[in-house]
């Protein structure tokens, strides 16, 4: 089972090995490595869904505040995770500068979570969902 954290480590891990160098200087290395595709079926490293049953978004919250959820190589954490995924919970915070969450519960009038979740519900045979975040 794959995490987003052990995927953010697995990935930067394999931009270092194997990478193509396309910048460099005598202070600056930027490597890049496209193509990539991860499936992340455990995202917050929970081994199982009994773990889910009894969270609900102020808990969720209180728990990412508490810095249960910081990935030690992300430089995100704690009280500015905190900000950004209640910007998620509650629409009018305007806390953090992202405007992904406004474009993921409002794009064209729908809200792309409700969505996904009532699909994930109904479709039995997948438990796949995407999210749009930019207007082609």
């Amino acid at each position: 089972m794959l995490s987003i954290g052990q995927c953010y480590i697995d990935f930067v891990d394999k931009i270092l090995k194997e990478g193509k160098e396309t910048y460099k200087d005598s202070d600056h290395h930027l490597k890049e490595s496209l193509g990539n595709y991860y499936y992340i079926d455990d995202p917050l490293d929970l081994k199982f869904r009994a773990k889910y049953q009894h969270m609900t978004p102020e808990l969720m919250l209180e728990e990412i505040k508490s810095g249960k959820f910081d990935i030690p190589s992300c430089p995100i954490k704690g009280d500015a995770l905190y900000e950004y995924v209640k910007s998620f919970e509650i629409r009018d915070d305007q806390g953090f500068v992202y405007t992904y969450p406004n474009r993921i519960l409002e794009h064209f009038g729908v809200d792309q979570f409700e969505t996904m979740k009532q699909r994930i519900l109904t479709a039995t045979g997948s438990n796949r969902a995407v999210a749009v975040t930019i207007d082609p």
